[in-house]
């Protein structure tokens, strides 16, 4: 199998969103990491919102309604069985309207504050041979680590580990990914 390199951009440089992917490398009989792709946008967090059943279709049904896409979402384990953060992304320029709504929704959401941050990166590694090699997700931290790269929230799947970054550390995460994983010999 050849690697191959694949590019793409999105055409409204107002989103601020840029995708690389990279297909390489050839491990054993699976692939065990082909993709490191990177994605622009704000986060935004809601502090100990209820801990109960529908406060998540709460939250994401409104967005989806007024057509925000909703990316990376992890939901903390609620210390208390009473209240948990949510933390989420959306493409910057659904930052302000994505607040609005929320705002609008918080006596019925139970949340306490709503955090929103832009200048973000979701910085991502993917590969069907994840499942089978160890030691992947710490490459891509002690990577970031290395280059004094804060990670400020991790979402994790079978096949991919994901990071939310400070955008302005996008170029030099994703050429030490590149060179950890052995991406850039391709």
């Amino acid at each position: 199998v050849l690697p191959t390199t694949y590019t793409a951009a999105h055409n409204s440089p107002q989103y601020c969103l840029l995708l690389t992917l990279l297909l390489a490398t050839y491990h054993s009989t699976a692939y065990y990491l082909h993709c490191c792709s990177q994605l622009t946008g704000a986060a935004l967090v809601l502090v100990r919102v209820s801990d109960r059943p529908g406060v998540a279709a709460g939250i994401f049904g409104p967005l989806a309604e007024a057509s925000v896409n909703v990316d990376m979402i992890v939901q903390n384990v609620s210390a208390d069985g009473q209240a948990t953060d949510m933390t989420f992304t959306v493409a910057k320029a659904d930052l302000e309207r994505t607040k609005v709504i929320l705002q609008e929704k918080k006596a019925e959401l139970g949340y306490e504050d709503l955090i929103a941050k832009d200048g973000v990166v979701k910085i991502s590694i993917i590969g069907v041979g994840m499942r089978s090699h160890a030691g992947v997700a710490q490459t891509m931290f002690s990577t970031l680590a290395e280059k004094g790269i804060n990670i400020q929230v991790i979402s994790t799947s079978e096949i991919k580990v994901s990071v939310l970054i400070a955008e302005e550390y996008t170029e030099l995460a994703v050429r030490a990914l590149h060179t950890a994983y052995g991406l850039d010999a391709a």
